[in-house]
Formats: C-alpha cells, structure tokens, sequence
C-alpha cells in the first residue's frame, strides 16, 4: 500500500508525475546538451570524432540532455545500452529514429541507482541476453525509468531449452523488477514475447514467461498507452504451463488508466504425443494478469484471448485474470471488457486469489468462453464487489454479485451492448465507441464518475473518458447529462426540441405550471422540451378571479396537454371575479334568490361573479311579511337584473303588514278618517 500511495493522481485525466520519493532527475547548475551524431554503435569516446548513443550515455552527467542530429535506426552490436548516470534522452520521433538490438542483444539496462527519462523513439528487436540473464527482451529496469512517446516491438525474453529447468523469461518487452518505479506514458508495446519455459520430457515441466509486453515485480504506471499482439511464453517439457498475462502481468502495484489491451494472449500450455497426449494448462489472463494491488480506469480490454493455438488445457480470464492476493484490493472503475475469449470459465474477467476486487461503471459484455457457460465473468462472491452501475451481458458466473443498479442479461435474454468495433475514435489509443441505444449510454451514477486515487486512498471526480474527451455528456438525448458505462463517453445526442409558450389573458391573475416541470407563469412562461415530450398544462386562478379556458393548441376549460412535435402556444385566459352583497333589512321575513344561482339569502347571501355577468335577484317575502323595495344598487319592487362590472350591493326590504282602523265614528263604512 505505501508504493500505491507514493502515486499521485489528478481529477480527470491523471499528469504523470514522479513516481515514490519523485521520479525527478537531479539538477546540475548548467546541465549539458550531448549530442548523438552518427547512427554507428561506437564506443572510443564522443570526443573522438562523431558520437554514438552508447559513447553519449557513458559522457553524460547527471542531469544531462541527449538529443539526435540523426534519425534512421541505431543497430547495436554489443550488449545493452546503460546509462552511466541520471540523464533524460530526448529522440527526434519514433517515426525517425530506432534503436535495435537486431533480436541478438537486450537495447537497455536501467541500474539500480539510475534516473532515467526517455521520449520520442522506437526501441526494436530487442532479446534477453541469457538464462541468467532473461527477463526483459527489450528494456530491463531496476531503477526509475520513465518513457514517454516510445513504441516497443517484436522483443523476445529469453526461452529456454531442454537442459534448463527454468521458467521462461518475463517480460517481452518490459521487466520492471521489484523495487524499480516505472512511468509508460504514451508508449506502444506490441508484437512482443515472453520465454519458452525449459525442461525435458521428466517432470517438472516449467511454466512459460510471463507479461508478454511487461512484466511488473515494483511500482508501475501506465497511461495513455497500448498493448497489441503479445504473447506470454509457451509451457516448458512436454505439459508446462502457458505463462500468465499476454500483455501484462503485475505482482507489484499497477495503476493502468487511459490505455488499451487489445489481440494479445496468454502462454500455450505444452503437449507430448506418443502415442497418447498429455498437456500442460494454457496461461491465464489473455490480456492482464495482477496479482498485486491495482487501479484500472478508463481502460480498454479487447479481443484478447487464452493461449493462441488452442492445444493446452483450458484456462480462465481470456480478458483480465484477478487475482489479488492477502488483503489487497483491485479497482475497475469505468472499463471496458468485450470480445474476449478463454478457453475456461471468464471470457471478460476471471477473479482468484484472497484479496477483493471491487468493479464500478464497468462494462463487462461480448466475451466468449468456449469451455463454460460463464462468459463474461466468473469467480463472483463475497471478494468480488459490485459498486454499482455496471453492465454484464451475460451475468452467470457472477450472478450474485450484480443487482441494481447494474444492468445484465442472461444467457437466454443476454443484454446487447450495442457498441462499434475497435477503432480510432479520438485521442491516443483506439476505443469501442458505444452506438446509438446502447444501454449503456448515461447509465452511470447521477452523482457522477470517479477514479481512485491510490496516493490518497479515495475517490477524485474523473472528469475525462479514455480518449481525453469531457465526462458527462447527455449521449441518450434527455437533456440530461450523466456518465457512460465503460471507458468511452459518448458525445451530446442531437436532439429536436421545440418551445412551448403560454400566455396569460384576461383581467384576472392564475398561474399556469407544466409536468414535466419547466413551466411556471407568470415568471417562467416558456420552456424548450425534446420532440415528441407529452406536456401537461394546469391551471390555478388567484383569490378574486377564476380561470376561463385554454385557447391556441388547448382550448376549453378541462385538462389541458400538448405533445411537443411543434412549437406550441397556449393562451390561459383568467377572469376577474366581483362580490355580490345582499342583505335583507325591515321587520319581516323573506327570501332572496339569484338567476345564475349563488344567492340563496339567507343564509348564501354573498356570491362571486365573473366580471360582467348579469345577475337577477328576485325577492320573496314569507307570508304574512310583505316585500317593500331594493335599495343599494337595486331599486322598486321588480326583480332586480344587475351587471357585475364592480362590486355590487342591494338590501330587501321586508315588512309585517300594518292594521287599519276605520275613522267613521259614526259607523258609515264609506268615509275614513
């Protein structure tokens, strides 16, 4: 853990920086510029005529700049090329300049004590020198090696013969050894080997090389790079064991980001027939195999596969090969892992081993294992752990493990991940781009994607996918963006939208609010919603006024919902309300009504109008009252017709009847008083 923690990492797409105590060359006071003139592997001093690169790397100091006033390829002719002191090698391009070992001789030996950087050239052609000596076919390091900008191919750890019982050499191209610190940034490894295991036809039968583009026993960082077309070594005897990761294998700590694993493959197993076989088990891990810790993110784990001619033992992790062992945990945090094949269980992924692996936003799906029914992933239980948000294909080796928020499918109904062949889809390494549907496009967590930080033992936003382009992007077209499965991100979706606008009308006020939510008028009186997007329109009048009806693309006075295949206009018009007040006045007794209802008086003796209603009260006096007259805003002793352009108020009048007495004294019934 102390290593992994000696490596920093930044949010989003990590810098390389130094490695452990800092992978940073000393400085001199006035560091030197050593030039390499001639292509010649010469070794009588770059004082004597032109100089080579061997003669610039034994004359640098410390701190000390070699670049090249030539390009073409520096074929050496005696052993390694070893740096005599902490100096930074600056090619002209990879594309110009190569440095071979013409497959008789190891290109470079880092010492110990050494600090070296190297960029922009190819190292070719490169074989460990003996069966001491046989670990790194191109680049043997011990010290702190970092390589930027540098393409590795066709090297060859050393393979042994009959007499020697021996594993294969490690490391095809790169042997990191333990207690070293290694930085690949930008590098390409392909077309590489680790050894033939020895051994004759008695056992023990020893295993093949192992890491067939790298083998990594320290500390090692990996970026931006690619691993194609290497091969572990083959088993020893007549039944060794094929060598264990294709492209790499890792006991030390690793943090992988960035890169891309793609058509490598793990050791053949040995075969004797005579006249019956036996057989030696293919390697595990096709493209990866680590039994140390280890931060994989953004990475890409492709067409890799277990073993290459078929004729060994079956084998498990065609793709990746975990196995962490005591406590150790591996993360995979945004990878993907398609179109592998093992010839056992775990054409993906195969865990082993004591330590736990925990997989989040991983795409796991298109993998093949032609010995089992567990395709894409096997070795599931309480080691491996889901931390949400990954596909699976097909989820049967580790059915257990994956609930949702995972996506999976099953051998009968297996989940399509709908993505693009390998391929060049920006930045510096090839990707599969995830097609449209994919259901992977913006599956991830809402919170957002993170990498680990093994430096600090937690979690940074991860802000980049693997190609370098922003994380998240709204790939599925609902104007929301959130991070893809997987190592690619897929960019905006172009969408149709259309604008929705309502507009208020009428005297009176209401607001109008819209599911889904965007409209909120007045204040937020339009909205842009995707094509084809159901709106739902409600309307709520204020205190003093009522709603009267939708008119443009709704009308009436009922539900009100417009499906956005246009631009869409809604009126919402909103009347305004006037109180109607009637009272009833006087010693007897009545009723007043009104025509349209909501006078009932008593006891309903107030009511609200729209404006410019007609309203007619009609009073009835209760026998024996009798009604006398309006007054108010209503008059006589008619039915009152009102218009309610305001507040209007009218009181009934409602009297007992009066007794008469005749004024004749006399009793003649003709006169009166």
């Amino acid at each position: 853990m102390a290593a992994m923690r000696s490596l920093s990492r930044l949010a989003g797409r990590v810098a390389l920086c130094a490695l452990a105590a800092g992978l940073s060359l000393p400085h001199r006071a006035s560091p030197a510029l050593v030039t390499v003139t001639t292509l010649a592997d010469e070794n009588d001093g770059c004082g004597v005529g032109a100089c080579s690169l061997r003669e610039a790397l034994a004359a640098a100091n410390a701190g000390d700049t070699i670049d090249f006033a030539v390009s073409g390829t520096i074929t050496l002719n005696v052993g390694p090329l070893v740096p005599a002191s902490d100096v930074v090698v600056a090619g002209p391009g990879a594309a110009s300049l190569t440095v071979s070992g013409a497959q008789a001789r190891r290109v470079l030996s880092i010492p110990a004590d050494r600090q070296v950087e190297i960029s922009d050239l190819a190292i070719a052609g490169g074989r460990a020198p003996s069966d001491g000596d046989r670990h790194g076919g191109c680049v043997a390091n011990a010290g702190d090696l970092v390589l930027r900008r540098v393409l590795l191919s066709d090297c060859l750890a050393r393979s042994l013969n009959q007499t020697t019982l021996a594993e294969g050499g490690d490391g095809g191209a790169i042997y990191n050894a333990s207690g070293a610190t290694l930085v690949l940034d930008t590098v390409e490894v392909r077309d590489s080997r680790a050894g033939k295991g020895g051994g004759n036809p008695m056992p023990p039968y020893p295993a093949g090389g192992r890491g067939g583009g790298l083998f990594n026993a320290g500390t090692a960082r990996v970026a931006d790079s690619t691993f194609a077309a290497n091969r572990a070594g083959e088993g020893g005897g007549v039944a060794g064991a094929g060598g264990a990761g294709g492209a790499i294998f890792s006991s030390g700590p690793l943090v992988l980001e960035a890169s891309t694993l793609a058509d490598n493959a793990s050791g053949d197993g040995a075969q004797f027939c005579a006249p019956t076989c036996i057989t030696g088990a293919d390697g595990k891990g096709g493209g990866l195999a680590a039994t140390g810790e280890l931060a994989l993110t953004n990475v890409t784990v492709s067409g890799n596969a277990i073993g290459s001619t078929a004729i060994g033992t079956s084998a498990t992790g065609g793709g990746l090969l975990l196995a962490p062992g005591g406590s150790l945990v591996q993360r995979l945090r945004n990878v993907t892992v398609v179109g592998n094949t093992a010839s056992g269980a775990g054409g993906g992924i195969a865990r082993e081993g004591t330590g736990s692996v925990r997989l989040r936003h991983v795409l796991l799906a298109g993998n093949v294992s032609t010995g089992s029914t567990s395709e894409d992933c096997t070795g599931g239980g309480s080691l491996l752990v889901s931390e949400g948000h990954n596909l699976v294909g097909v989820n049967n080796g580790c059915a257990t493990v994956f609930a949702a928020p995972d996506l999976f499918g099953t051998a009968a109904s297996p989940l399509a991940a709908l993505l693009g062949a390998l391929g060049a889809n920006g930045g510096p390494t090839e990707t599969h781009a995830l097609l449209a549907g994919s259901p992977a496009l913006d599956a991830g967590a809402a919170a957002g994607c993170f990498a680990w930080d093994p430096g600090t033992g937690t979690d940074v936003p991860l802000l980049v996918d693997q190609r370098g382009e922003p994380r998240p992007r709204d790939g599925d077209g609902d104007l929301d963006p959130v991070c893809d499965i997987g190592s690619y991100e897929a960019p905006d979706l172009p969408v149709t939208t259309y604008l929705l606008t309502v507009t208020p009308l009428g005297m009176g006020t209401g607001e109008v609010t819209s599911a889904p939510a965007g409209i909120d008028c007045p204040g937020d009186c339009s909205e842009v919603y995707v094509e084809g997007t159901p709106v739902d329109l409600a309307a709520a009048a204020a205190a003093g006024s009522t709603f009267g009806s939708w008119s443009g693309d709704c009308a009436g006075t009922g539900a009100c919902q417009v499906t956005m295949s246009a631009d869409r206009t809604v009126g919402a018009t909103f009347l305004r309300l006037f109180p109607l007040q009637v009272s009833l006045a006087g010693a007897g007794a009545g009723t007043v009504a009104s025509d349209p209802a909501g006078i009932a008086c008593p006891p309903d003796c107030l009511a609200e109008y729209v404006e410019g209603s007609g309203v007619t009260l009609t009073a009835s006096s209760t026998p024996p009252s009798l009604f006398i007259g309006w007054s108010g805003d209503c008059e006589g002793r008619l039915p009152c017709a009102l218009t309610l352009d305001g507040a209007k108020s009218a009181t009934a009048r409602f009297e007992p009847p009066e007794l008469f007495t005749d004024g004749f004294e006399s009793g003649d019934l003709t006169a009166w008083e």
